[in-house]
């Protein structure tokens, strides 16, 4: 079996490198119409963040709005990473919430009294 990288694609309709990718069957299954988004940094210093959306179904896919070949790696890389954290989250499930004890003590320690 042949395991292939993600690698940009192009679209014949626009000029801007696009991310597909196969979502895992089990994840499929669990996840099938969530909304995921991905951030990616942007390019300007000090400006905001590149956010991008895309539903899981077969595939996720979604441009990197971006011609550069390079730059479009690099996203790529960032996209397998963020998305990959989230199959994980969905097929493990929701996490039972912190203990009291531990969450009264990150408020006082986010709230400058630490």
């Amino acid at each position: 079996m042949v395991l292939r990288m993600t690698r940009p694609t192009r679209r014949p309709d626009t000029s801007f490198l696009w991310y597909r990718k196969r979502v895992p069957a089990g994840v499929r299954k669990a996840g099938h119409g969530q909304c995921v988004a991905v951030t990616f940094p942007s390019e300007v210093p000090g400006a905001a963040p590149l956010v991008v959306h895309s539903k899981l179904g077969e595939e996720v896919h979604f441009s990197l709005r971006t011609r550069d070949p390079a730059l479009a790696k690099e996203r790529i890389g960032l996209a397998n990473t963020q998305l990959d954290r989230m199959h994980e989250a969905i097929r493990n499930g929701p996490r039972p919430a912190a203990p009291k004890a531990s969450r009264s003590a990150l408020w006082t320690c986010l709230s400058g009294l630490c």
